[in-house]
């Protein structure tokens, strides 16, 4: 029996579309500019592409700056927390006034530590809720664009083709 026809000719199709592919990467990979109107019916989306990469960016450096943040306000607290129990300790063996004070100080530079763990904790929150949104919106949307890359460059390849037998 002899194959459809639809199914050889959609081999063949497959077959010039991946020669075309290849022949446009090739060309690309020699300097050789692309057609002038398809770089221009592309300048809007490669420019909101750039405004993607550059969110993307941003939210890397947003990350980053807040585990940043995050460690410093571990080290201040440890720091308030130790001068408030040195404080503490000092003021109870002085029997002064100036003994209370110390006392009531390091109690005070105590707290103040305390209550900085709640704000490290809502800190991890906002990484986390920062992380997710950018993982959410920006890496499923790279996604999209990878796979529409793939399919301008389809797109592409045959409009060569069919500039280069509209020449012959």
């Amino acid at each position: 029996m002899n194959p459809p026809i639809c199914d050889n000719s959609s081999v063949a199709t497959k077959i010039q579309q991946a020669y075309w592919e290849a022949k446009r990467n090739f060309t690309k990979s020699l300097g050789n500019r692309e057609d002038d109107h398809l770089i221009a019916s592309d300048s809007d989306l490669d420019t909101r592409i750039e405004f993607l990469e550059a969110a993307d960016f941003n939210f890397n450096a947003l990350l980053g700056i807040l585990v940043k943040y995050n460690k410093a306000l571990l080290n201040l607290m440890k720091a308030e927390d130790a001068l408030g129990t040195a404080l503490i300790e000092y003021g109870v063996k002085d029997t002064t006034k100036a003994g209370k004070l110390m006392a009531i100080s390091g109690k005070c530079l105590s707290r103040g530590a305390n209550r900085r763990s709640s704000l490290k904790t809502l800190i991890m929150k906002l990484y986390y809720e920062i992380e997710t949104f950018q993982f959410k919106a920006t890496v499923d949307v790279l996604q999209t664009i990878q796979r529409m890359e793939r399919s301008r460059k389809s797109y592409r390849s045959g409009l060569m083709w069919m500039k280069t037998n509209l020449k012959t």
